[in-house]
């Protein structure tokens, strides 16, 4: 935009800040009409208040409405509203919207019903010299950095959020959808091919040993800042996805990769995603969601991993041999408070020419003694 029309935005930023007040309110909604842009701001310990209806408002992460829905929060919320007047050369050009979305998401928070989130988890972290810890979260984190750019030299959709559990990390896509879920598990695999390369080469307690959790539920997104540095504010994510994932990463072995029982999200318009045969009646739907995959993950065939392309991949669920050829295990995980979760265990195999495979999650017989109820194949 023109420099006058940063100056501008810069302004309107700057006011919002000030009615924020360091986070004691959280933009609710917002409304761009005429040469006008409206805010409904809410005291953030009013949140719970909200009923049903009005916690619409938090689904999405533009916090966009129309000027009829904001006039009813206005007249039925505990909102109070602020509005700016916008110059006519600013409020007709069409990046406005799109300008505004980026400032006024870091005052606000987001509800999602549904996006698959992964946690990564290094094992024994705590009883690690404090320099181990360190260099292992860093190697970590240079495996997830380095997968996300093999993600996008394959062209993928995809821009990974990230928040440390202080012996880990929980990722997930920004954006939504099933192509978008699809693209966090090619991530997460690729992150764990990278850690587990960088294992073979390198010495005692420079690289984590990972388990790893996958699964889809509701959470909510918000920013925090510190203190007056709003603009450097960072977003993290809360909510029945993440509970569930601790209480999966709870019950996992070292190595292991598991994955929660989940509905697939599905494509939102023809193409978006890979087809895939329909999920058999009886059979897990998480396997439907790895059937998807699979078809993504032929994409990484011929991509180079330490010096080696790929040659073959292959994600599955394990389970013994049945007349039809491999069952399902499914295991429980239970909490503290009783609740139980149904998970699964993953394995995926990545063959690369002359290369030893790297073979990723634990083997069927390398559970042996744990708990399981068998689901043959339909």
């Amino acid at each position: 935009m023109a420099l006058h029309d940063q100056k501008s935005l810069k302004a309107i930023d700057s006011s919002i800040a000030k009615t924020w007040l360091l986070g004691r309110r959280v933009v609710l909604c917002w409304c761009l009409e005429g040469g006008s842009l409206r805010l409904a701001l809410l005291d953030n310990h009013k949140l719970p208040l909200l009923g049903p209806p009005s916690f619409d408002l938090l689904r999405g992460e533009s916090r966009r409405v129309e000027g009829a829905r904001f006039d009813r929060a206005l007249r039925h919320l505990p909102v109070e509203a602020m509005e700016f007047a916008l110059a006519p050369d600013i409020a007709a050009d069409p990046r406005l919207a799109r300008a505004l979305k980026k400032i006024i998401r870091r005052y606000s928070l987001s509800h999602t019903d549904r996006r698959a989130v992964a946690l990564l988890d290094i094992v024994g972290f705590s009883l690690l010299r404090e320099v181990e810890q360190v260099t292992q979260l860093n190697s970590l984190a240079y495996s997830i950095n380095i997968a996300e750019r093999r993600c996008r030299q394959l062209r993928a959709d995809i821009d990974i959020g990230r928040t440390t559990t202080g012996d880990g990390y929980y990722l997930w896509n920004r954006n939504d959808g099933a192509e978008a879920d699809i693209n966090l598990f090619m991530l997460l695999m690729l992150a764990l091919a990278d850690n587990t390369i960088a294992q073979r080469a390198a010495g005692s307690g420079a690289v984590p040993h990972l388990r790893a959790c996958f699964t889809a539920r509701s959470h909510f997104n918000f920013y925090q800042a510190e203190g007056h540095r709003i603009s450097d504010a960072r977003d993290y994510i809360v909510g029945e996805v993440t509970i569930v994932l601790a209480r999966m990463i709870a019950g996992a072995r070292p190595g292991q990769i598991l994955f929660g029982d989940f509905d697939p999200s599905p494509a939102a318009a023809p193409g978006d995603a890979p087809a895939a045969p329909p999920p058999q009646a009886g059979w897990p739907r998480v396997v439907f969601f790895l059937d998807q995959a699979q078809l993504r993950l032929h994409d990484l065939r011929g991509i180079a991993l330490s010096g080696e392309r790929v040659s073959a991949i292959h994600a599955y669920l394990t389970g013994p041999p049945t007349s039809k050829g491999f069952g399902v295990r499914r295991y429980s995980v239970e909490d503290k408070h009783g609740k139980s979760y149904a998970v699964y265990n993953a394995k995926v195999n990545i063959h690369r020419g002359e290369k030893m495979p790297i073979y990723l999650g634990l083997r069927d017989v390398d559970l042996t003694g744990v708990a399981a109820t068998t689901i043959p194949h339909p």
